[in-house]
């Protein structure tokens, strides 16, 4: 009897096991996918740093869409944008941030780029993705864009953005954000950075309750 009930438990453990194993390899494996997606994807970007002084004054009459983007729009419709931080030396690799944006602009949908890759397919890290409340065209651009992504513990997608409330430093060589829409390049300099509520919890300030504003008054507030 008791060599039974042995066998039993030893057989419900390494069926345990073997389950553990695959879910922590399809987790890894399903990170390496994804990682490789969006590095082949950086490969058809150049720099945004570069063009950022060109494509300053966008011409709004032909609304000439930059070449890269059109790449990326026949690979995908939903992506309305690129974003990298780059270093001194005009790289993206320590900051981990180079890749593109998507959106949904129905209400139902809003979430779906959470668990979904570039190419629409099921993904743990998903796509960076806008708020599906924020307008970001050639025309016109919400007053505070609001980018979704995961803390990924690999360091990709948002993984390290932390850096800039643990090191000092990580701002010092990171101080600009690049973000593309389809028609032209702009430079943000980041002026803070803080840890919120990703919840529905108590929270001293929800950053997402504003999308755009009414004047620059109010836009200050926000900011302040």
């Amino acid at each position: 009897r008791w060599e039974v009930i042995r066998k039993i438990v030893f057989l419900i453990a390494i069926i345990v096991f073997g389950v553990c194993a695959f879910l922590i390899f399809n987790f890894y494996y399903e990170n390496f996918k994804s990682r490789h997606l969006y590095n082949e994807i950086a490969k058809e970007v150049p720099m945004l740093e570069d063009l950022a002084d060109e494509t300053e004054e966008p011409t709004l009459v032909d609304e000439q869409m930059l070449p890269y983007m059109e790449t990326l729009v026949a690979m995908n419709p939903d992506i309305v944008g690129y974003i990298q931080i780059p270093d001194k030396n005009g790289s993206c690799k320590d900051s981990g941030v180079d890749y593109p944006i998507v959106q949904k602009r129905d209400e139902w949908e809003k979430d779906f780029y959470l668990d979904h890759n570039f190419r629409g397919e099921p993904a743990n890290a998903g796509t960076l993705y806008l708020d599906y409340r924020n307008v970001l065209s050639s025309r016109e651009r919400s007053g505070n864009l609001i980018i979704y992504g995961h803390e990924m513990i690999d360091g990709s997608m948002f993984g390290k953005l932390k850096n800039y409330v643990v090191d000092s430093y990580f701002y010092e060589s990171h101080p600009l954000v690049l973000l593309s829409s389809r028609y032209e390049v702009s430079t943000y300099k980041i002026f803070g950075y803080y840890y919120a509520d990703g919840g529905a919890g108590e929270c001293d300030f929800y950053y997402t309750d504003k999308t755009d504003f009414g004047s620059e008054d109010e836009f200050y507030e926000y900011v302040n």
